[in-house]
């Protein structure tokens, strides 16, 4: 449950400053905060489930 409200809370985090960011023209760094954002999900999804390149 601690760990579903950590990851709800910097999504939220993120999606807020990107909001703001893109608001003060500045496109490009909410983009690169959310392709970081994704990539980390993606990476902690990966070593959770075990997929191993062959």
């Amino acid at each position: 449950m601690k760990k579903l409200f950590i990851l709800s809370a910097s999504i939220l985090l993120v999606a807020g400053l990107t909001l703001y960011l893109y608001s003060r023209m500045v496109g490009a760094v909410p983009f690169l905060l959310l392709a970081a954002l994704f990539y980390w999900l993606a990476w902690r999804e990966t070593k959770k489930s075990g997929i191993k390149n062959s």
